[in-house]
C-alpha cells in the first residue's frame, strides 16, 4: 500500500495532492510510503510542512461524551420573518408548530429551531437519544448518565434532571462565556 503526496508551489502556499491506492490506509499494519516533489526540490521543507498541518487527536472513552443531535435554537423576534429568511438559505421546516411559535428547519445535516418567546437568548441544543432526523438511537447514554459524569468533572448543572426518574427530560448548563447549553432527551 502507497501514500503518493505531491506539491505545488501557487501563491506562496504549498498544495498537496493526495492519491490514495489502497484503503484503510493502514490495513493490514502495512506502511505508508511518501514520495514528495517540488518544484524548487525543498522535498525536507515540503514534508515538514505536511507532517505540521495534520492535525492529529487523541479520544479517550473518558473525553468522547456523546451528546446527540445537535442544534442551534435561536430566540427569534417575529417567527413568520425568521422562518422565510432561513428558507432563503436553503432550510425546510422538519417540525414545530408555527402557531405555537416554535419551528424546527433543516439544511442537510443541519438543525436550526427557531422559538419566539421561549428562549432569552440563542442556545446550544444536543439531543441525547436522537439522530439528526429526530429519529431514536439504538443504544445511548442516558441524560442522568451525563448529568452524573459533568457533575463529577465539576461542571455546574442548572435545572438538574431528577436521577431517580426515567425517559424524556432535560438540564441546562452554561458554558465559562456565559452560552447557555441544553441537553433535552425525547425519549
Amino acid at each position: 500500500m502507497r501514500l503518493v503526496t505531491t506539491a505545488s508551489r501557487m501563491q506562496q502556499s504549498w498544495a498537496a495532492d493526495v492519491e490514495r491506492e489502497d484503503l484503510p490506509l493502514f490495513k493490514n499494519n502495512s506502511p505508508v510510503e511518501f514520495r514528495a516533489e517540488s518544484p524548487d526540490n525543498r522535498e525536507d521543507n515540503f514534508i515538514t510542512d505536511l507532517i505540521r498541518s495534520l492535525d492529529f487527536s487523541v479520544t479517550t472513552q473518558e473525553q468522547n461524551m456523546e451528546l446527540g443531535a445537535f442544534s442551534m435554537s435561536l430566540a427569534v423576534k417575529d417567527i413568520k420573518a425568521s422562518k422565510a429568511f432561513y428558507e432563503k438559505l436553503g432550510f425546510t421546516t422538519f417540525g414545530g408548530e408555527l402557531s405555537q411559535n416554535w419551528l424546527i428547519m433543516k439544511n442537510g445535516p443541519h438543525v436550526i429551531g427557531l422559538f419566539q418567546g421561549m428562549f432569552p437568548t440563542n442556545t446550544l441544543t444536543f439531543n441525547p437519544g436522537w439522530d439528526n432526523n429526530a429519529q431514536p438511537l439504538d443504544s445511548f447514554a442516558d441524560i442522568r448518565e451525563l448529568q452524573r459524569h459533568l457533575k463529577e468533572q465539576g461542571v455546574k448543572i442548572i435545572d438538574e434532571v431528577d436521577e431517580s426518574t426515567a425517559g424524556a427530560a432535560s438540564f441546562m448548563l452554561m458554558d465559562p462565556d456565559g452560552n447557555p447549553i441544553l441537553i433535552d432527551q425525547h425519549v
